[in-house]
């Protein structure tokens, strides 16, 4: 006689498929139906745990991935370093950042996936956290900028969104834009022009 399964252990199942159904498919084509056959369960036992599909994308994608941002900034809170100089500050967040998408990339694709169909209450509490989430990275950059004496952080937030749709561009979607075979760019090289590209614009070098 099989064990019955722990509420827990039910919906571990019922994300993870959830979250794979969602990332081949996308919002607007998965369904119940598919979640619960690809998680082993019944449909009333998918709907006693998550009553709607907004419910299982929120648990299965939406709120770990933006958990895992917030974890993120809070941990570069406390890691600007004095006399760090301006570069290496830059080098070290980029590099941080991509590492940090590139160990939630399968979220982050699923995410990307799902964009499309998204009901409207959905769209509006990513919009909601994302903002928290800029808002603070923000915060953090003025505080550094005015620390360093660098330049007004009054454009911060909007840097900060650009560098991040870019960071997380060049990890979605590298197989299409950048090169591939031999001539594949290392993590490092990468990591460096991103870094050369945000501090100093299409020269990649400070004036002269």
């Amino acid at each position: 006689m099989m064990a019955r399964r722990s509420t827990t252990e039910v919906q571990q199942l019922i994300l993870a498929a959830a979250e794979r159904e969602f990332s081949t498919k996308g919002y607007a084509k998965t369904t119940t139906d598919d979640i619960a056959e690809a998680a082993g369960v019944s449909l009333s036992v998918l709907f006693r745990h998550y009553p709607a599909k907004a419910d299982l994308f929120r648990d299965a994608l939406l709120h770990p991935f933006l958990e895992s941002m917030r974890a993120f900034t809070a941990h570069w809170q406390h890691t600007f370093i004095d006399p760090v100089d301006e570069r290496e500050v830059m080098r070290l967040f980029i590099s941080d950042f991509y590492d940090h998408l590139n160990d939630h990339q399968e979220a982050l694709l699923a995410l990307l996936a799902a964009e499309h169909g998204l009901d409207e209450g959905i769209v509006a509490e990513v919009h909601q956290q994302f903002d928290q989430i800029f808002a603070q990275f923000a915060r953090m950059g003025e505080q550094e900028a005015q620390r360093r004496g660098w330049f007004s952080g009054e454009a911060m937030e909007l840097n900060s969104r650009v560098l991040v749709a870019l960071i997380t561009a060049t990890v979605a979607h590298r197989q299409w834009f950048l090169p591939a075979g031999r001539k594949r760019l290392s993590r490092e090289k990468l990591v460096n022009h991103i870094t050369q590209l945000m501090l100093y614009g299409l020269r990649l070098a400070p004036p002269e």
